[in-house]
């Protein structure tokens, strides 16, 4: 299962790398005008960090930052009751 924001990434990730592939053909295709290059070049930017954005998404926490979590729910909840 993943999370929402995962999924959102995930279907990003996929449109970007679509968009990358059809800007590479057509940048070939037209025999490499300057603009489409650099668009093509701007849209590797973006894919790169869309999948940075994927993979952080992905990751599940360490137990180090669970357990500091824990402490300070526990923390938060000890002060509201006092």
């Amino acid at each position: 299962m993943l999370t929402p924001m995962a999924k959102r990434m995930v279907k990003s990730a996929f449109l970007m790398a679509n968009i990358q592939v059809a800007l590479g053909i057509s940048t070939l295709l037209y025999l490499v005008p300057v603009p489409l290059a650099a668009l093509h070049q701007a849209g590797s930017v973006a894919l790169l960090t869309t999948m940075i954005h994927l993979l952080i998404s992905l990751r599940r926490p360490a137990a180090a930052a669970r357990l500091w979590r824990q402490a300070n729910l526990t923390k938060t909840a000890g002060n509201t009751r006092a």
